[in-house]
């Protein structure tokens, strides 16, 4: 048997039709080879804030990294700019090929704003890489409730290239002479660069 009063908190109700509502229109990057030690576009794209009826903050938005390379090693100075303005700098790949961007930033109300992302290639000759804008995570600024989104998720790079050379260092000490005093031209070790 049961005996006490039974609460419950009180809801409201909130208005659906007001929220923000943010449209995506995409630049693809071209497919073409990319040199190591080249600075590449992985994403740019414009967010518009279409419903005129409040402020949109993005919180985060996600690529998803495709292609033969090695992502982690291969791309480093991962940078997203809005509106040619850095806004996330020292971004990393996780475990899934991913880069995840914490942002926080405000499009007013009826706006747009353009973003690109960009890394430095630092390795991966003769591998490719592409990226996918998987997901935009964007709140009214007033209301609080997620946004909609459309057109995510999106190809933002097509398949591209990496060309360079690489050079093999070895060191060889196996042909090393007998060192003795007053002795000349006396071999150490070898260098091989191929």
């Amino acid at each position: 048997e049961l005996a006490g009063n039974i609460s419950s908190s009180t809801f409201d109700v909130v208005a659906a039709s007001n929220i923000a509502a943010l449209d995506l229109d995409v630049t693809t990057v071209p497919s073409s080879d990319v040199e190591v030690g080249e600075t590449i576009k992985l994403a740019d794209f414009e967010l518009s804030e279409t419903n005129d009826n409040e402020d949109v903050v993005v919180k985060s938005i996600t690529l998803k990294l495709a292609g033969s390379m090695d992502h982690q090693d291969d791309l480093s100075d991962i940078v997203i700019t809005v509106d040619g303005k850095e806004v996330a700098t020292g971004l990393t790949i996780n475990d899934d090929e991913e880069i995840v961007a914490d942002l926080d930033y405000t499009i007013a109300a009826d706006e747009n704003a353009d973003f690109v992302v960009t890394a430095l290639v630092v390795g991966g000759i003769n591998e490719t890489v592409s990226a996918t804008l998987t997901e935009v995570f964007a709140v009214g600024a007033e209301t609080g409730i997620s946004a909609t989104v459309a057109g995510v998720p999106y190809v933002t790079a097509t398949s591209r290239t990496i060309e360079g050379a690489e050079i093999n260092v070895s060191f060889d000490k196996s042909d090393i002479d007998e060192a003795r005093v007053n002795a000349e031209e006396v071999s150490v070790w070898s260098l091989t660069l191929s």
